[in-house]
């Protein structure tokens, strides 16, 4: 993918057009064909895949060279600003909490630079009061930010039009005015919490092909704000919790097709959410574990949904409304429990004789009356679990020892969803078949293979 990419770079700026053309023009085209090539690896890997999203701890090692603020190295600098002049593309800048705070505005002016803090809790840059505490300028692309606080200014990260393909992780961000401006393409914010920002937690502008995910969005007046021009952008596994407004998507309807689905909703002071455009709040149901722990991803979870969940799945029976545009979020979630079955009842003969095939009854109930399988263990070294039946429908297996002995019958039920009963046990006691010469071989074979009729002529025989 990397040299599709290269390749492009190179044709584009082998022609006599401006390189960096306004939409409509060599620019638009080539963002076209990222996107075009991106939805095919995103989608190509699953929806489920694309959930289970993650960043890997950060290594700044074999990264070009890396540039240290702060702590007590010789040759260290003192500022964030001057290690990031400093530096070259592909660079790592690496800031010790143990200078911080650092009253700094900084400015991103490299490529392909990784600005990483040693301490999202710790490492702390102040504002100071004033401005954007981290301001890319134009056109800077393929730049980390990671591990910091950011307090006391007036916008904690500020993107400029055409800051594409950079990761804005593992950060905390408190009492600003925005949280993080987003103006480019194919960025990723992902981990960060972001509280306490008025009017606006990540207000976003003009822009394509982001994800936000594992965000923790907290206190904000508007947590998620896509104003102008923002399509195709993907937002899941948040939370949302005591915002006025969880999500906004552009009152005028300028703003579409984007994706959310699998964030958790909760105490908000206004809305959820609001959307005036054509964007999609579900995908479609699908097998794994859901951000309120149910089995299926659809939606998402809203507190002040109230609707059924009859066939307890995890996911409500009727959508849920996002004012203003009559949107909805067709598979919202629902805090989904889900109780093992009842410990399941054995019936069948405790003595048989080796050879003979004998029948066992099994039965239980499932509180959520779920479907429910059962998992023998005859006790002879041989398993086997049922199909799935209804709850309290009574299962007939038949079983076959082939050795004398005690035998100990080991049960237990489990329901669709993998939650299993207590084991129920039975004993059986297998002896030999007794060979009498006797003229009555039609009456021994009968016996035998009716073990439970006619006892007493069982015991005179011997049977």
């Amino acid at each position: 993918m990397l040299f599709i990419f290269i390749y492009l770079e190179i044709l584009l700026m082998k022609s006599n057009i401006h390189y960096f053309t306004f939409k409509g023009g060599i620019r638009d085209m080539y963002k076209k064909i990222i996107g075009i090539l991106v939805c095919i690896l995103f989608f190509g890997a699953s929806i489920v895949s694309g959930i289970n999203i993650q960043i890997k701890d950060i290594d700044i090692r074999n990264r070009g060279t890396t540039h240290y603020v702060g702590g007590s190295g010789g040759g260290n600098y003192s500022t964030i600003q001057s290690a990031l002049d400093a530096a070259n593309p592909g660079d790592t800048v690496f800031v010790y909490d143990d200078s911080s705070p650092y009253y700094e505005n900084i400015i991103i002016n490299k490529n392909h630079t990784r600005l990483i803090g040693e301490d999202k809790n710790t490492t702390v840059i102040n504002g100071d009061g004033s401005g954007n505490i981290i301001d890319f300028d134009y056109y800077f692309n393929n730049v980390t930010i990671s591990g910091f606080k950011l307090i006391n200014g007036e916008y904690g990260i500020y993107m400029h039009r055409f800051n594409d393909y950079n990761i804005i992780s593992n950060n905390i961000i408190i009492g600003l005015d925005r949280g993080i401006n987003v103006w480019g393409d194919y960025n990723t914010y992902m981990y960060n919490t972001i509280s306490n920002c008025d009017p606006y937690g990540i207000l976003t502008y003009k822009s394509d092909y982001n994800i936000f995910s594992y965000n923790n969005f907290e206190y904000n007046h508007e947590a998620l704000h896509f104003s102008n021009g923002d399509e195709y952008n993907k937002v899941f596994n948040n939370f949302f919790d005591n915002n006025n407004c969880g999500i906004e998507i552009d009152y005028a309807g300028r703003s579409n097709y984007n994706s959310i689905f699998n964030n958790y909703f909760s105490n908000s002071h206004g809305s959820h959410a609001v959307d005036s455009g054509i964007n999609f709040w579900n995908i479609t149901k699908t097998p794994g574990v859901n951000i309120v722990g149910g089995p299926y991803l659809g939606g998402n979870y809203w507190d002040n949904y109230t609707g059924p969940d009859l066939d307890h799945d995890g996911i409500g029976d009727t959508p849920y409304i996002i004012p203003y545009d009559y949107n909805e979020d067709y598979l919202p979630l629902i805090i989904w429990e889900n109780n093992p079955p009842q410990e399941p009842s054995i019936n069948g003969p405790n003595s048989g004789k080796k050879g003979t095939t004998y029948d066992f009854k099994f039965n239980t109930n499932d509180p959520d009356e779920d479907d429910i399988k059962f998992i023998i263990d005859w006790g002879d070294n041989n398993s086997e679990t049922t199909a799935y039946y209804p709850s309290g429908t009574e299962v007939t297996v038949p079983h076959t020892w082939t050795e004398i002995g005690t035998f100990v019958i080991t049960v237990y039920a489990e329901d669709e969803f993998g939650m299993s009963s207590d084991d129920t046990t039975f004993g059986i006691a297998i002896t030999r078949v007794r060979v009498i010469n006797t003229p009555f071989h039609w009456l021994q074979n009968f016996l035998q293979n009716h073990p439970n009729l006619f006892p007493i002529i069982r015991q005179l025989l011997g049977l």
